[in-house]
């Protein structure tokens, strides 16, 4: 990129909602922001010379500057070498987007209008939610509650609302596994949604445990 100094390294993740044109290579690794390399698509590659020049869209999450002595020497900061001599020091400087590279993610791992979270940076691994009454009141539903969360974080909804509250709000909190507790007839059903897979299962109470911990290695 331009920003900063001489050059500047752009860390970008491709993505259609971009704020950023990306010029690359079809054949090796160049790549630069189309605001540095004025490259269109189809040009010669300037690297290589043998590719050409292929345009994206992408969200820059960080940056690194190489800012050289450009602010040194107008500050005049400086250090002694090893000569006794005094030099502008070289500067450079970086920046992580936190709320940008939370975007990225959104846009690359979201189905529709479900926000999917990687397990790296989902608050919570399981999301747990009960439909079921008779769960609750029999206590059944604190038992595997206590159990989960002795080996995950586990965000338990035990608010007295509707099911289709429940199910939209943890559409948009994107816990990548779902956990439902219902009822049928006078059975008690146990659904397990691996959001990152887009795969639901009905999951035995005495294999609970073994089943999520399949999905999180």
């Amino acid at each position: 990129g331009q920003m900063g100094g001489k050059s500047a390294h752009e860390f970008m993740v491709m993505s259609e909602v971009g704020e950023d044109t990306i010029t690359y290579c079809d054949t090796c690794d160049y790549a630069a922001n189309v605001e540095y390399s004025k490259l269109s698509v189809g040009d010669r590659c300037p690297s290589c010379d043998q590719g050409k020049i292929l345009v994206a869209k992408g969200i820059e999450v960080g940056n690194i500057f190489k800012l050289g002595t450009k602010y040194s020497e107008s500050m005049n900061a400086k250090f002694t070498n090893d000569q006794g001599k005094e030099q502008p020091i070289i500067m450079g400087c970086y920046g992580l987007g936190v709320s940008r590279t939370f975007m990225a993610i959104i846009e690359q791992n979201s189905v529709g209008d479900v926000l999917v979270l990687p397990k790296s940076v989902s608050p919570f691994e399981v999301h747990m939610i009960s439909i079921a009454r008779r769960f609750r009141d029999s206590g059944f539903t604190d038992e595997i509650y206590n159990s989960l969360s002795q080996k995950y974080n586990v965000l338990f909804d035990d608010r007295d609302l509707s099911s289709g509250i429940k199910f939209k709000d943890s559409d948009l909190i994107g816990i990548p596994i779902l956990l439902i507790l219902s009822q049928k007839e006078d059975n008690y059903t146990l659904e397990v949604i691996d959001r990152l897979q887009g795969k639901s299962s009905f999951v035995q109470i005495n294999n609970l445990e073994s089943f999520i911990e399949s999905l999180m290695s």
